[in-house]
């Protein structure tokens, strides 16, 4: 970054953007068959809606051990603030302390906004790593959350406080190649809704490495229990989760992916709502690069839910997709990636809550840099569902659009 008057790799930006949040759902009804197209109109609701323009300001500051960036912005809805703070603290060749910070505080205007309350919230870890040799390293974190709400929390919000510490390993070979492993413990403390306290305990590892110039491995799996202080057993559960991806081919031509990721949920006691089950996302994905420029994704996809105890099948079921994804990268001042899934979700029984449904999720990101000082990036999330059931269908959209110009840098 170049530096400012004074020495200070300080810089000021100005931005405008314009959001739009919507969800979109139905009320659930046991029969339908006899209502008329207008009356399903009218069952549908619309109240989760936000658009608005906003603007803000940017103030950061960056060098080699300070990372300091804070936002205000203002829309209709209300102000908001955002900060974010890095810093490296080297204590010796072989030992370092990094931490990070983040608080976001939001009022909202009560008048128009109909998504969002007052709220604030902190977020920061602290680190310390030791550097065994040039491959191994040690890592002791702690890391904590606050949330709160200045007035009313809303239903489905409460204050808490979480804390979570972990100790580590990770490995790094000469050409890049990683793994590691940590375990950790946890707690989280709601004094207003004691049921939603809990201890949590779990491991993590990874694993990503290049057996061959043209193969690479890349793996992750993580066990973690939660023992909420609720008196419903059914509250308590373990997740047990492993996700896999072997790549075949270069990154400048072509390449495959195959992957599967697997989760397996254990709940203390079952009933209607919480059951044992597991998921299983297998997915083949060809990725084809022309002139380094564009590149293009493309393959079939799968999604299996099944229970193990055969008295709750109800929300067992495949789905088949299929993927298209498109990169236009050239470098500098342009980048745009976008992504369509288009699936099918059959449920193995129909029940009320539970029907047959066509998926449709498209996403697009882009930034264009005009110039040094001016960029402009935009963001569509979209998704619909069909259901056989009309009174099920759901459909959500999130669209961002900013401008950003530097005013010093």
């Amino acid at each position: 970054m170049a530096q400012a008057g004074g020495g200070l790799p300080l810089s000021v930006q100005l931005e405008t953007g314009y959001e739009r949040a919507a969800l979109n759902y139905n009320l659930l009804v046991a029969d339908t068959s006899s209502l008329s197209p207008d009356s399903l109109e009218q069952l549908q609701q619309s109240a989760d809606t936000r658009t608005e323009p906003l603007v803000g300001l940017r103030l950061a500051f960056d060098n080699d051990r300070f990372h300091l960036d804070n936002g205000v912005y203002y829309a209709k809805s209300g102000w908001r603030e955002q900060f974010d703070g890095r810093a490296v603290f080297p204590l010796s060749p072989s030992w370092t302390i990094r931490a990070n910070n983040h608080f976001e505080y939001h009022q909202a205007d009560d008048a128009h906004d109909t998504l969002l309350v007052d709220y604030w919230t902190l977020a920061g870890d602290i680190r310390l790593l030791a550097h065994v040799s040039n491959s191994h390293t040690i890592l002791f974190r702690a890391d904590w959350q606050r949330l709160q709400y200045p007035g009313p929390a809303p239903s489905f919000g409460y204050d808490f406080d979480r804390v979570r510490s972990r100790l580590g390993w990770s490995w790094q070979s000469d050409n890049f190649d990683f793994a590691g492993i940590t375990a950790g413990v946890g707690e989280r403390l709601a004094p207003d809704s004691t049921d939603r306290e809990y201890d949590e305990r779990f491991i993590e590892g990874y694993l990503d490495a290049m057996v061959t110039d043209h193969h690479r491995l890349l793996f992750n799996a993580a066990i973690n229990t939660r023992d909420y202080r609720s008196p419903d057993p059914g509250d308590d559960y373990t997740l047990v989760s492993a996700d896999g991806r072997w790549e075949l081919g270069t990154y400048t031509a072509r390449r495959i992916g195959i992957g599967l990721q697997w989760d397996f949920w254990h709940f203390g006691a079952q009933d209607e709502v919480s059951f044992d089950f597991y998921e299983l996302r297998p997915v083949l994905e060809f990725k084809l690069a022309v002139n380094d420029i564009w590149g293009l994704r493309f393959g079939p996809a799968y999604r299996l839910a099944a229970s193990i105890d055969a008295e709750y099948t109800q929300a067992d079921y495949h789905q088949p997709s299929g993927i298209l994804g498109l990169e236009y990268m050239p470098g500098f001042p342009v980048w745009i990636d976008a992504r369509f899934e288009l699936g099918r979700r059959n449920y193995v029984e129909s029940s009320l809550g539970y029907s047959d449904y066509t998926i449709m999720q498209f996403d697009i990101s882009a930034d264009i840099d005009f110039n040094d000082r001016l960029t402009l990036s935009a963001g569509i999330d979209y998704e619909k569902e069909f259901h056989t059931e009309k009174t099920d269908d759901t459909d959500f959209l999130f669209f961002t659009l900013n401008l950003r110009y530097c005013l010093m840098r």
